[in-house]
């Protein structure tokens, strides 16, 4: 590679300044995308450790020998610096608990009981009472352990420990909901092998006192030391905050040898989130990539606007000695000045794109915008230097031909001799076969290492789809163009001037098809972008009304019922649609303690939102009409089916507890459905069936859940209704608090508002695409436009040329999109279904957004035609002429 042709190539930098400019305009939108997507998967990384350690309530446990080595280490441990909380705590078993009431008793079996120390709840909070408090002159029970023994504050219950037959009498002074059972109850120390397969849901919360005083005979003591670490340490990304911690972890055990030996859940915490990083970086990176990707085509198809002049000025040079070396080292110098020159705009543009977009991250620091512009820059100096030499070759190639006086011998591209589009289109359709059938997806590798398993696999399909489609597009589009021209009314003869225009268009089908499938990409990245974003908002909301239930809930006391005078004011609120009753107990499948549901078939689908994907062989609709018209069927969670063997049409006999008696009761229901998901239920093993069926047979005062659907504000509806039943005791949610807690795998990285982001360079990058190509056009028939004003021709029949092919181009690159886009994001949504929670039943339409593609591309033209006559009406036609 030479430079001796190193000022010419500036001056034509200078001298080409438009082409120039259309150059690092369409680089730098390219790097601005990819660098904004850096930007803020980089910058949220801290974030996602922050959110990740707050919903972790246990850190650190570790087994001890004895209470007094617990409280002597928890007092060492706490000193550390590092360490914001350390307090002993013991575990053990019981074998059976009892209540007296009336004239009958009520009994539970086995559980777990938790030692505390006074003060325990300020930074540890393994659970939240929901009524009571933590006192010394009696224990807390969880939630299911009050429901079946029907206890309340104020009740004397009994413990039995072992094997002895006599009950420990202890008061009940609250009621609690054990939020991380399964880390309290984890095995610890040597031979410890983690949780336990199915973490106990009937506890028992001591105070240290009672537990030395009455409970020290339980079977299973375990002494621990349990304890919070300072959220200042984890600095960075969850992967840098794992390092971190585990670093200070270990300098806290070698204080301390032989003596501590830490289990870490907030570690266990930090590397999900690690996973779920890596794996957002790819998928928002490959969301993004194809958008990038294209916006440098469009750079490349700016700089094929000058190839003439091009081509005479390298023939030129060529007769003055210039060799393809020279030709090359010239070109490399003008792809590094655009390249740089672009760099220098898209970070800023990336930065404020952010800002405007609300989407700046708190953690974008110096080093962070360093290493991305860093990146950006290679990738903007590799397009540069690619569009540059690209062009070059070509044009260089052209000049030899065409002082050898040959035509140069059009042979087609080694792809298309091979069919490399066909077979990427066909191993894209089978890959993503596979994927429907055996549901496989993209995971993520579970080492401490997080590295991204069957990713190359599972992007196979889109990446394929793209490749074979744009290359099968460059095959055919030309060919189908001219055959649609054939097809209209010859011009000869015809008083009208569409026809003339369009065989016009017909015969420059090569212009026409390129700019089409290049716009026509771009908006189907923007449409694929839009139907997945919107598909991910929709399950975002499913995901929250699944989990809270409904629009609103209204929930009864512990251990009571939403009475009749309750029900009664929620329903003649303001803004109310729907309501629905439903009452959440507890049954036995054999030895398993399970929720149990009973609804109302015929009204809950009104008031809250039931999917197919929710059930299993049956929609919801069909599912919910066969519980409806079995009095004793039941839903059957999917797990406890293949637990247990069941099928549709099974008997299936569930321990239930009489209310009126206080014992359990063997009742027959009949399985009618497989239910997956249900609003408010668990993730694993529950039960649904007809609600009174359930007061019938159980004797419960009433329902103990109302579910609402409104039309009005939620946040507002669910305020009202709080201020009339707050005398009861009821409390009320709304799905507006819902959503700010609800998470699936993603939502630690603003999928939403990152894809916005990406939206809004799909629309302006249509906008340019379509302006670009009228310019373009412009230039290449500006001696055809000359000769016709010549012979009297008015400007704006001239200019009619230039909207005709615009108009053909937006048409057909609309019409690409809409396919191309939906194959696209439907692939993306399949492959990435996991993400989803629940499933989506369909792909969600944001009509809003591609109806601002179709404005943008309208747009587009409509401004190209302006330009058009503008550039007509000044330009110099006889020198034109004189070309």
């Amino acid at each position: 590679m030479s430079f001796l042709l190193l000022p010419p190539a500036l001056r034509s930098l200078k001298h080409r300044w438009a082409r120039t400019l259309t150059e690092v305009v369409a680089i730098a939108a390219a790097l601005a995308l990819l660098a904004s997507i850096l930007l803020f998967v980089s910058g949220n990384l801290s974030a996602m450790t922050r959110s990740a350690a707050s919903r972790v309530p246990l850190d650190w446990q570790a087994s001890v020998a004895d209470q007094q080595m617990a409280q002597s280490l928890a007092g060492k441990v706490g000193a550390v610096p590092g360490v914001t909380e350390a307090k002993p705590a013991a575990t053990a078993n019981f074998s059976g608990a009892t209540h007296q009431l009336g004239g009958s008793l009520a009994t539970a079996g086995s559980g777990s009981i938790l030692a505390i120390p006074p003060g325990y709840l300020g930074q540890l909070r393994p659970f939240h009472l929901l009524t009571g408090r933590v006192d010394s002159s009696g224990v807390v029970l969880s939630q299911p352990l009050a429901s079946t023994l029907q206890a309340q504050v104020g009740d004397m219950v009994g413990l039995r420990l072992g094997t002895q037959s006599t009950s420990a009498p202890i008061t009940v002074t609250g009621i609690a909901v054990m939020d991380v059972s399964e880390l309290v109850f984890q095995p610890l120390g040597v031979g410890a092998s983690g949780a336990p397969a199915a973490p106990p849901t009937q506890v028992v919360i001591a105070p240290m006192g009672i537990f030395q005083q009455q409970l020290a005979a339980a079977p299973n003591v375990q002494w621990e030391v349990h304890a919070q670490v300072n959220r200042a340490l984890l600095v960075g990304g969850p992967a840098d905050a794992q390092q971190k911690l585990a670093t200070f972890r270990h300098t806290v055990e070698r204080t301390y040898p032989g003596e501590l030996s830490i289990a870490d859940n907030l570690d266990a915490a930090l590397g999900v989130a690690a996973e779920q990083a890596l794996y957002g970086q790819a998928i928002f990176i490959f969301l993004a990539l194809p958008g990038v990707i294209i916006a440098l085509w469009l750079a490349y198809y700016a700089a094929t606007s000058g190839a003439d002049d091009e081509r005479r000025e390298l023939a030129l040079l060529r007769t003055r000695g210039a060799l393809r070396a020279d030709v090359a080292g010239g070109a490399a110098v003008q792809g590094i000045l655009i390249g740089a020159l672009a760099t220098l705009i898209a970070l800023p543009a990336a930065v404020l794109a952010l800002s405007l977009s609300r989407l700046a991250p708190d953690g974008m620091g110096g080093g962070t915008l360093v290493r991305t512009g860093a990146m950006v820059l290679l990738v903007g100096l590799a397009a540069g230097i690619g569009a540059r030499l690209g062009l070059a070759m070509l044009t260089y190639r052209a000049a030899v031909a065409g002082s050898r006086g040959k035509a140069p011998v059009a042979r087609r591209p080694l792809w298309a001799r091979l069919y490399l589009d066909v077979v990427a289109l066909v191993i894209s359709a089978a890959v993503f076969g596979v994927d429907r059938v055996t549901g496989l997806s993209a995971v993520v590798n579970p080492d401490s290492n997080p590295t991204l398993a069957l990713s190359l696999y599972s992007f196979l399909a889109p990446a394929l789809l793209w490749i074979g489609a744009t290359l099968l597009l460059v095959r055919i589009a030309s060919r189908m163009v001219s055959a649609g021209a054939r097809r209209l009314p010859a011009a000869q003869g015809s008083n009208r001037l569409l026809p003339f225009l369009m065989q016009s268009a017909g015969r420059r089908t090569r212009s026409v098809s390129r700019a089409a499938i290049l716009i026509g990409l771009l908006l189907s990245f923007g449409v694929s972008l839009g139907l997945f974003s919107a598909t991910y908002d929709q399950q975002g909301i499913a995901d929250a009304r699944l989990t809270l239930g409904s629009d609103v809930v209204v929930t009864a006391p512990p251990n009571s019922a939403l009475g009749s005078s309750t029900l009664n004011t929620v329903a003649t609120t303001p803004g109310l649609q729907a309501t629905s009753k439903l009452l959440h107990t507890y049954a036995y499948v054999g030895p398993d303690l399970q929720d149990l549901y009973g609804i109302d078939p015929a009204s809950i689908a009104r008031s809250t939102q039931l999917r197919d994907s929710y059930f299993t062989g049956a929609s919801a609709a069909s599912t919910l009409k066969a519980l409806q018209q079995r009095r004793d069927g039941v839903l059957v969670s999917a797990e406890t089916i293949k637990d247990y063997g069941l099928a549709n049409g099974d008997l299936v006999r569930l321990r239930l507890l009489d209310a009126s008696t206080g014992q359990y009761r063997v009742i027959d229901f009949h399985v009618v459905g497989i239910v997956k998901e249900f609003p408010t239920a668990p993730k694993d093993s529950f039960l649904v069936a007809n609600l009174p069926y359930i007061l019938s047979v159980s004797h419960v005062a009433g329902p103990n859940v109302d579910l609402i659907s409104t039309n009005a504000n939620p946040h507002a509806v669910a305020a009202q209704i709080q201020s009339a039943v707050a005398s009861s005791g009821a409390t009320v949610r709304d799905i507006t608090g819902q959503l700010a807690l609800t998470s699936s795998s993603l939502t630690a990285v603003s999928l939403a508002g990152i894809s916005r982001l990406e939206e809004g360079f799909g629309i302006a990058l249509a906008v340019a695409a379509t302006v670009l190509f009228a310019g373009l056009t412009s230039i290449e028939r500006r001696r055809e436009f000359a000769t016709m004003v010549a012979i009297g021709a008015r400007l704006r029949t001239v200019a009619s040329f230039v909207w005709t092919e615009t108009t053909v181009v937006s048409l057909l690159a609309l019409a690409l999109s809409a396919v191309l886009g939906s194959v696209l994001a439907l692939m993306l949504v399949t492959i990435l279904t996991h993400v989803f929670d629940p499933p989506p039943d369909a792909l969600a339409v944001p009509w809003t957004f591609l109806g601002l593609l179709v404005a943008a591309v309208v747009a587009g033209a409509v401004v190209s035609a302006v330009m058009t006559l503008s550039v007509l009406r000044r330009a110099d036609l006889a020198a034109a002429l004189r070309e």
